[in-house]
């Protein structure tokens, strides 16, 4: 594990940096207080095939928005620099 931290060490700081940004941040929900009352009301199944047929074709996008938006937005932010970790280590390979 200690191994393995040492050789990821530059990106685990930059990943750091952008953690306390993102932590420190005040969310504005815009419109996600809108969709996840549709989701609410006309369920997980019903609401992706409404936005894939009337709004975008990006299913993958829409699938993971519909299932998190339910929940804190922490988790989304964990997964933001989970994500933004793997980026700026693809470029090491």
């Amino acid at each position: 594990m200690i191994k393995i931290i040492k050789k990821n060490k530059v990106y685990i700081y930059f990943v750091l940096f952008f953690a306390i940004i993102m932590i420190s941040y005040k969310y504005l929900p815009g419109d996600d207080i809108k969709y996840r009352n549709e989701i609410i009301k006309m369920g997980f199944l019903k609401y992706i095939y409404k936005e894939y047929t009337t709004w975008s074709g990006r299913l993958g996008m829409m699938l993971v928005h519909a299932f998190l938006i339910r929940y804190d937005i922490s988790i989304w932010k964990i997964l933001n620099l989970v994500m933004l970790f793997l980026f700026i280590k693809s470029f090491s390979l």
